[in-house]
């Protein structure tokens, strides 16, 4: 996630971004991975920590009930079949209400991501301005 203010590029903040992350969390939507052709998109974020994998580890969070990711595009489709496998293990950003899924508080979802990448052994690789689960919540507040 990036702060790019009036003026700033959120490209360049995502490029660098990318490029020195031990550990990328997707918020998957039902179009996560979807390449749009802005060049800054999730498709181009996902190609990347896939080629990058050993550098990089992917956390998925399921954010939407179709799991994996379908974009409407073909690329994105593909990419997303690719990289999203069975074995993948996701964070689960939603729970049942009412027989209707909805996103789970943003501090328990915070703390599954938190969980996730101290799991995935990269957590004293991973810098964050500020407290890691206060940055994790505000994000997906």
């Amino acid at each position: 996630m990036v702060k790019a203010t009036a003026g700033e590029s959120f490209g360049e903040q995502t490029a660098h971004g990318l490029a020195n992350a031990a550990v990328m969390v997707a918020f998957c939507s039902t179009t996560y991975g979807e390449k749009t052709g802005v060049g800054y998109e999730t498709y181009q974020e996902l190609k990347y920590v896939h080629e990058h994998s050993s550098e990089c580890a992917l956390i998925p969070c399921k954010m939407s009930p179709l799991y994996p990711p379908c974009p409407p595009d073909d690329a994105g489709q593909n990419l997303c079949k690719l990289v999203f496998s069975p074995s993948l293990v996701y964070v689960d950003g939603l729970e049942e209400k009412h027989d209707t899924p909805v996103y789970i508080p943003s501090g328990e979802l915070a703390n599954k991501i938190y969980e996730a990448i101290e799991k995935s052994g990269r957590l004293k690789e991973v810098h964050v301005d500020g407290g890691v689960l206060e940055q994790l919540a505000e994000l997906t507040a």
